[in-house]
């Protein structure tokens, strides 16, 4: 369908042009959760999706999903998808929430919900793969790529503090980063790695 204009429209006015009762109602519960940016192009962006009842079910556990998940990692806001950028990018069909345990595993997606990259040991996305198996030639041996990563962080006085949060930690990796030619060249640390640092670190 071709894009609505949101001028001079209300964000209920489009629901009710564009949207099921029950599209409607999915939307609001969505919004609820973390309703940032316009809502009029967040309600056009879900409409240009037309999602089916399962469709519709699983867009709402992916945003149920990825919300904890920024909430758990403390992300601030800056740095949270608006509801409308993410539904154009289709992010809901990438991020799955993680399967129960009595449900057996699709080979088609990694132990934590999202599509495998990686088909052999197992079936895993690359940042899981990446935590298991990885490895680095560090000093003249191989090395655990999480390993070398927590050390070369700490040489540089970058380890995750006692009591730091996730999102607090990648954000003072970034403002490190930006103060200092020389990390500029070797790169940063963010969310997803200060992640595997601190599994690594329980």
């Amino acid at each position: 369908m071709a894009r609505k204009s949101t001028k001079g429209k209300t964000w209920d006015i489009l629901a009710k042009e564009l949207l099921t009762d029950a599209q409607t109602l999915t939307f609001e519960q969505m919004w609820q959760l973390s309703g940032r940016g316009s809502k009029q192009e967040a309600v056009i962006s879900l409409a240009t999706i037309a999602p089916d009842a399962q469709k519709l079910h699983q867009i709402k556990e992916a945003w149920e999903w990825q919300t904890t998940e920024w909430d758990n990692q403390d992300t601030p806001p800056k740095f949270r998808s608006h509801l409308s950028s993410w539904l154009n990018k289709g992010k809901w069909a990438e991020q799955l929430p993680p399967r129960r345990k009595d449900q057996p595993r699709d080979a088609a997606f990694c132990e934590c919900g999202k599509p495998a990259t990686q088909r052999h040991p197992e079936s895993l996305c690359t940042p899981c793969y990446a935590e298991k198996y990885s490895t680095i030639n560090w000093r003249g041996e191989p090395q655990p790529y999480v390993d070398v990563l927590r050390e070369s962080l700490a040489e540089k006085g970058l380890e995750i503090q006692d009591g730091e949060t996730l999102g607090d930690f990648a954000e003072r990796c970034k403002q490190r980063l930006t103060a200092s030619p020389f990390l500029k060249q070797e790169g940063a640390v963010g969310v997803d790695e200060a992640k595997r640092l601190r599994g690594n670190n329980s």
